[in-house]
C-alpha cells in the first residue's frame, strides 16, 4: 500500500480507477515561486518539498506518493485563480491557444526518491466573455490549475490534446505505476 499526500480527489480517482490500494492524507507547504523560477524548476521544488513534509509526518517506512500539476503559457505558471478577475484574465490567455499542463510527481519512502513529470499540450478553443463567465458560475474552476478541468465542464474548451488525459487530470497514473513497480513491496504501514 501507497500514501497518497495530496488533497486531490482527482488522483485519488486514478488511482482507484486503477486498483491502486492507498491511504491519502495531506501535508501544507508554501507554494508561492520564487523571482524568475522557471515552471519546471518550480515544479521539481514543490513536489520534493511535499515528499519532504510528506515523509516527515509519517514513519520512514512507507512509501508516499506527491504530485503537483501548473498550466503553462509563454512560461507563465496560470495557477488556481483566486477570483473572478484572475479567472478572467487566465481564460483570455488561453483562449484559441496551445498551452502545456505539467504534472510532476515523486515516490519516496525515505531512503530512495524518484521524480518525474510529464507534459501535455492542449489547445483551447476561442471563448466568448459570456462562456468564461457562465463557466466560473460553476464553481468548477475555482480549485483547478489554470482555472479548468478537462474531465468536467472544461472539457467542451478543449479542441485538441497531445499526450496523456490523465496528466492533465492531475496524475500520469500509467506512469506513476511504472515508478511504482520499481519499489520493492509490501512496504509496512
Amino acid at each position: 500500500m501507497i500514501y497518497l499526500a495530496s488533497q486531490s480527489p482527482r488522483r485519488a480517482e486514478l488511482l482507484r480507477r486503477e486498483s491502486i490500494e492507498f491511504s491519502k492524507f495531506s501535508v501544507d507547504i508554501d507554494e508561492s515561486s520564487l523571482a524568475n523560477e522557471k515552471p519546471l524548476m518550480y515544479l521539481e521544488r514543490v513536489v520534493k518539498a511535499k515528499l519532504k513534509a510528506a515523509l516527515s509526518i509519517r514513519s520512514l517506512d512507507i512509501l508516499v506518493l506527491v504530485a503537483d500539476t501548473i498550466v503553462v503559457i509563454d512560461e507563465e505558471i496560470l495557477q488556481k485563480p483566486i477570483n473572478f478577475e484572475v479567472f478572467c484574465e487566465y481564460m483570455h490567455k488561453l483562449s484559441g491557444c496551445w498551452h502545456q499542463v505539467i504534472t510532476g510527481f515523486a515516490v519516496g519512502d525515505g531512503e530512495s526518491v524518484c521524480y518525474e513529470y510529464r507534459i501535455t499540450d492542449v489547445l483551447f478553443a476561442s471563448l466568448t466573455d459570456e462562456e468564461i463567465k457562465d463557466y466560473w458560475q460553476t464553481n468548477e474552476p475555482c480549485d483547478k490549475a489554470g482555472g479548468y478541468a478537462i474531465q468536467g465542464i472544461g472539457q467542451r474548451f478543449v479542441k485538441e490534446i497531445k499526450g496523456d488525459f490523465d496528466n492533465v487530470v492531475g496524475l500520469p497514473v500509467k506512469e506513476v505505476k511504472k515508478v511504482l513497480a520499481k519499489f520493492t513491496f509490501p512496504h509496512s504501514n
